[in-house]
């Protein structure tokens, strides 16, 4: 009986692994947009707009209006970089 239990808890044990390991890159990926720089400082800030539509206001990479950056979202903070 002992051993089902072991075997049971080993099985829960490599789920958890193969979720954490094949899920989250998905998750990130997912994550990652193309976007356009829709307004530029002259004090390093833009405000980008991504494909789903949403503005986001942060520190550019002295953009101008119209180029195309790659944005992700991580813990509720998104970065942009500009694409090449």
């Amino acid at each position: 009986m002992k051993e089902r239990g072991r075997l049971w808890t080993l099985g829960k044990m490599l789920t958890l692994v193969w979720v954490g390991l094949v899920r989250s890159p998905i998750l990130a990926i997912a994550a990652t947009l193309t976007d356009t720089v829709t307004a530029a400082a002259t004090n390093g800030t833009a405000t980008v707009k991504t494909e789903d539509g949403k503005e986001h206001k942060g520190k550019g990479e002295r953009w101008k209006g119209g180029a195309k950056v790659d944005c992700k979202t991580k813990a509720g903070k998104t970065e942009c970089k500009a694409t090449q």
